[in-house]
């Protein structure tokens, strides 16, 4: 009944008592399990849970390479390249050389910066193209040296398009006002007429 370095009082071979702090350390020690075992559960259901890409990398070599260790359903719906062949593997291994320079470049910004860093990509995805934004968050270790990096992946093409239909639109009305003898005035309307 006893664990080795504890007093137990023992009245018979079926009863033990043990001492207070005792009950109170094995009471903490259950409480603490069970609140790491909440965040934990926590943590993995926003990791499930969220709709944008999420994937972690291990810095090499004090960020001159950078090697996939994991990520969420989200970043494996949207990757062009299966995670199961990038797992494990370097930049380097799994992009091209062009393109895996670009990227050790800017993950190796962030660990030299030693802050979170955020950049756009256009990649063409199944003939469309498609818009990312990237913010790339640095991990320490207890010695505060820059072990990993969480990389989250937003799909920011509906906001591109808008952004390009509104530079179109400002552009035609542009053209429009330089060509036009006269004056053009602008003016909003209230629900009841009134400007």
């Amino acid at each position: 009944l006893s664990k080795p370095g504890r007093r137990c009082i023992g009245l018979s071979p079926d009863i033990a008592i043990f001492p207070k702090n005792f009950m109170l350390e094995t009471t903490y020690q259950n409480i603490q399990q069970q609140s790491n075992q909440s965040q934990a559960q926590f943590l993995q259901s926003i990791w499930d849970g969220v709709d944008y890409g999420i994937f972690v990398l291990d810095v090499l070599n004090d960020g001159a390479d950078f090697r996939y260790v994991a990520f969420n359903a989200a970043i494996a719906r949207i990757s062009p390249i299966p995670v199961k062949d990038l797992l494990g593997k370097t930049i380097a291994q799994v992009l091209p050389a062009e393109m895996a320079t670009l990227y050790c470049q800017r993950y190796g910004e962030c660990v030299r910066s030693d802050q979170t860093i955020s950049f756009e990509e256009e990649f063409l995805v199944d003939g469309r193209e498609t818009w990312w934004l990237f913010s790339v968050t640095p991990l320490k270790d207890n010695t505060s040296r820059i072990y990993q990096l969480v990389v989250t992946a937003t799909n920011i093409s509906d906001r591109k398009q808008t952004e390009s239909k509104l530079r179109e639109s400002e552009s035609r009305f542009h053209k429009l006002a330089a060509n036009v003898p006269g004056m053009i005035f602008q003016f909003w309307l209230t629900a009841d007429g009134k400007a």
